[in-house]
């Protein structure tokens, strides 16, 4: 198991140098082509250049990813004995040589971050903004028309359930969306249309997400939340695992729900606001 570590690292290696060796080559051929022709022309082929190798740089992993790394597959894998293990360490090792060194670059202009996140596998329709580079797994991501996800944000199409158990699921935004920044978006969630995620929002895995829907900042959706159309969360709540929020359920701010509750529009959801002011000290807990 060791030699097969050790074998998968050096590959990795070559492979690193294999795609910043081929981008350095039109920026090399650019700087020595002004280096005969002096100032000033080299003093703007320097920084051209450097503009011409991280497009480059993107063109080429781009296109190793897509012509020899298979795509992420949905599904539950060991560490121990799935090969596919190793594919996901592929296509993540390839999508970091780019992003980790260069990600501010590449977020800042508009083109260049489209075709990066296009050539590494995303779904994405031009005219949604992704400003965080905190995303990964871009098999597994698709995103719709107009939406935006702010700086900071997390996407992740894969989590560790136990220790060496991955699960790779994958995250699908629709349209017209407001992501807000620093909002953490575990694998396997759904989120629909025309909803707004406040600052700081964090879903577990597998939850689903309906249309017309606003969460307030700061709160957190367990594993497996179902959120059906035009539900409203107040900000700094809390729901649990397992919770069914029917449609049109509005929840005030400090809202708690317990694990696998249903919530329906006529239940009386101040209960679930006063057990949070009454568990943050705020307020005493009402007598029965």
């Amino acid at each position: 198991m060791r030699v097969l570590e050790l074998s998968y690292e050096l590959m990795v290696i070559l492979i690193g140098i294999l795609i910043y060796g081929i981008a350095l080559i039109p920026p090399y051929f650019l700087v020595d082509w002004a280096w005969g022709l002096g100032f000033p022309w080299l003093v703007f082929a320097l920084p051209a250049g450097f503009y011409l190798f991280l497009f480059c740089l993107i063109l080429v992993a781009g296109t190793v990813k897509k012509l020899f790394v298979p795509k992420l597959r949905p599904g539950t894998y060991k560490f121990s004995k799935d090969k596919h293990v190793y594919v996901w360490f592929l296509n993540r090792s390839i999508t970091e040589y780019v992003l980790v060194p260069f990600h501010r670059f590449v977020f800042l202009n508009d083109y260049m971050r489209y075709i990066c996140l296009r050539l590494f596998g995303a779904k994405l329709h031009y005219s949604s903004v992704i400003s965080s580079s905190y995303i990964s797994d871009f098999d597994l991501l698709s995103f719709g028309k107009n939406t935006l996800v702010g700086g900071w944000s997390v996407i992740y199409g894969h989590v560790e359930s136990e220790p060496g158990t991955l699960i790779l699921a994958p995250v699908s935004i629709g349209d017209n969306n407001i992501i807000g920044g620093r909002t953490s978006l575990a694998c396997g969630t759904t989120i629909g249309d025309s909803n707004i995620l406040g600052y700081g929002v964090f879903t577990g895995v597998y939850c689903k997400i309906g249309n017309n829907c606003n969460i307030g900042l700061m709160s957190t959706l367990g594993h497996r939340v179902l959120m059906e159309d035009d539900v409203k969360i107040g900000k700094n709540s809390c729901i649990g695992t397992g919770v069914k929020l029917r449609k049109g359920v509005k929840l005030p701010d400090y809202s708690i729900v317990p694990d696998f509750t249903t919530v329906n529009p006529g239940d009386p959801v101040a209960n679930f606001r006063q057990a949070r002011l009454a568990d943050l000290g705020t307020v005493a807990p009402a007598r029965p």
